[in-house]
């Protein structure tokens, strides 16, 4: 039996990366995305407030973000896979790998950032449009034209009446 050393065992383990230090150049592609992502969405929000008629490439630019975040989160699940099928669960059906990944680990939050980006973005300007025009705020026609569809329809639940 060989008896190993302290300095020996330390060595070792500074020569093996750390979990962390293993996904760090994902985490900063990841965090790339999102940057981008973010600040992408903020220009294309101040652009359509400001009524630019000019494309700013943000309905092209967000999908290729998507991917690549989700080819970001499907590599780091590819490496996250191991552990996460480890880990033993005491339900009678339990929750798959890649549920756990997509729903319960950091690794797929940049993913989730860009869909909230773009979600939140579609939104804001649908609000923004219906804040900033006559026909919903000060002359009222779009929102006069919702309650007589309203009242047209019949106190049982029934059709709208032509």
């Amino acid at each position: 039996m060989q008896v190993r050393r302290p300095w020996a065992i330390c060595l070792e383990r500074t020569q093996r990366p750390l979990p962390r230090e293993q996904h760090a150049p994902l985490r900063w592609a990841l965090l790339t995305i999102v940057v981008l992502a973010g600040a992408w969405t903020l220009f294309h929000l101040i652009w359509n407030v400001a009524k630019q008629t000019s494309g700013d490439y943000w309905g092209v630019a967000l999908p290729i973000l998507f991917v690549l975040a989700l080819i970001l989160a499907f590599i780091q699940f590819a490496q996250e896979w191991p552990a996460l099928q480890a880990a033993p669960s005491p339900e009678r059906f339990p929750e798959p790998a890649i549920t756990k990944f997509f729903l319960a680990s950091e690794g797929s939050a940049g993913l989730w950032f860009v869909v909230r980006m773009y979600v939140g973005a579609e939104w804001l300007l649908a609000g923004w449009e219906k804040v900033t025009s006559p026909a919903w705020g000060t002359a009222g026609t779009a929102l006069s034209g919702f309650w007589e569809t309203i009242d047209d329809v019949s106190p049982l639940g029934g059709e709208i009446s032509p």
